[in-house]
């Protein structure tokens, strides 16, 4: 992920690599349907804006590969439970 995030611009201009775009249209397209998904069925709230929702899912997975070392404090479960906690139950104590 952090070459992809580094270089993939620089690697697209490549035939070889042409691919990439691709995969990262799919890839987003597979985050909105789900989300417009879960907007439409009840699951999620009807005033989500889809775009912005997947931006800040995506970067906040994204993000850990700058930070996270295996074999450190916590483990990569560790890391995706209090993620997913946090976008589902929040931070608020109330």
């Amino acid at each position: 992920m952090a070459i992809f995030q580094n270089d993939a611009d620089h690697l697209g201009t490549f035939e070889r690599f042409g691919y990439l775009a691709d995969r990262n249209a799919q890839s987003r397209q597979v985050w909105v349907t789900l989300i417009e998904e879960g907007v439409r069925t009840g699951v999620l709230r009807a005033d989500l804006d889809v775009t912005l929702t997947y931006r800040f899912i995506r970067d906040t997975v994204w993000v850990a590969v700058r930070w996270y070392r295996p074999g450190g404090g916590l483990s990569h479960t560790d890391v995706a439970d209090q993620y997913v906690r946090i976008l589902l139950d929040g931070i608020s104590n109330a």
